[in-house]
């Protein structure tokens, strides 16, 4: 139905219309507001990441028939949100990204989405999910009573799978953080420097990462030398801020040294390198894990991580991946 449409109804019929106010406003104002808009506002870093802003005054017409930043997403079709009804229900990369209750299709189907959100809170209620579903699938206007209020009422939230670990590669090296504490409305950002209980130079050809809800990411470093400051201590965690948000130089003076060797912003991630093909690690330099978690909750949460680095011989490799 047009918007043109829908204000001729609410002159001949305003009872009708004005006796619960428009659907996208209750959306914009009880459910992107408290939940999303945290991160994705006017300046923020999320908002420049992802190319999504939320703010009252940008949100429909920055989310209407506009393509993801996510490459993957664009790549498959999808749209933040259609204004088709039905079909657009299943072209929607803001569904896709919302829909906690089908996790498992997000995270095996498409690990390359990204994460579940919104980051470092809870779901969305059953109730504000089903009003956006309904919304959407009546062709997502901007005014107008298309889904009914009293749905808001369901305020059961989708319980994640209990998190667990990774199984340890056959051959290969597992690398582990957590659980670590992140205090309530505090984003907390550490490294762990760890010792690799092998010897020698590795060659790593697939690479396995997963991490709790709340995650921004998970990288992990390696060093070509022994840095002038000496290894970081092992198996500490050390805080890129203090509990203010302030940086603490001690833990950023590493950072010169370091050498990406892999990483995720994906909750799932599995990758592997061509055949034949396999990444040269030194052991002797240690792995320095890199995690970032996000909490907007008022209760505190923990971050865990794993990571399988998985092996092959040599005499296997036609060719030498250096970091």
């Amino acid at each position: 139905m047009n918007k043109h449409l829908l204000r001729y109804i609410s002159v001949l019929f305003p009872i009708l219309v004005l006796s619960q106010s428009a659907t996208w406003d209750i959306i914009q104002s009880e459910i992107l507001l408290p939940n999303c808009v945290v991160c994705h506002d006017h300046g923020t870093y999320f908002t420049e990441q992802s190319g999504l802003n939320l703010a009252p005054d940008v949100a429909y017409e920055g989310l209407i028939n506009q393509v993801p930043t996510n490459t993957a997403a664009a790549d498959d079709g999808l749209t933040l949100v259609g204004n088709e009804g039905i079909p657009s229900l299943y072209s929607s990369f803001l569904w896709e990204k919302i829909n906690a209750q089908d996790q498992a299709h997000f995270y095996e189907d498409h690990p390359e989405y990204g994460a579940l959100m919104p980051m470092g809170m809870d779901f969305l209620t059953n109730g504000q999910l089903e009003y956006i579903r309904q919304w959407i699938i009546s062709g997502a206007p901007d005014i107008g009573v298309v889904a009914d209020s009293a749905i808001l009422e369901d305020t059961t939230v989708y319980a994640l799978p209990e998190f667990g670990p990774l199984d340890p590669p056959e051959n290969g090296v597992q690398l582990h953080l957590g659980p670590f504490p992140i205090p309530p409305q505090f984003e907390r950002e550490i490294w762990s420097f760890t010792e690799l209980d092998t010897t020698g130079i590795l060659y790593i050809n697939n690479i396995e990462i997963i991490m709790a809800q709340g995650s921004h990411h998970y990288i992990a470093y390696t060093y070509d030398q022994i840095p002038p400051i000496g290894l970081p201590p092992i198996d500490v965690y050390r805080d890129i801020r203090d509990e203010n948000g302030d940086y603490i130089p001690e833990t950023m003076s590493h950072m010169a040294y370091q050498h990406f060797v892999t990483g995720s912003q994906y909750q799932v991630f599995n990758y592997h390198l061509p055949e034949g093909v396999a990444l040269k690690l030194d052991s002797q330099f240690g792995i320095d894990q890199n995690s970032h978690y996000i909490n907007y909750t008022n209760d505190t949460t923990y971050g865990k991580a794993y990571a399988n680095l998985h092996m092959v011989r040599l005499g296997e490799l036609e060719h030498i991946a250096e970091i």
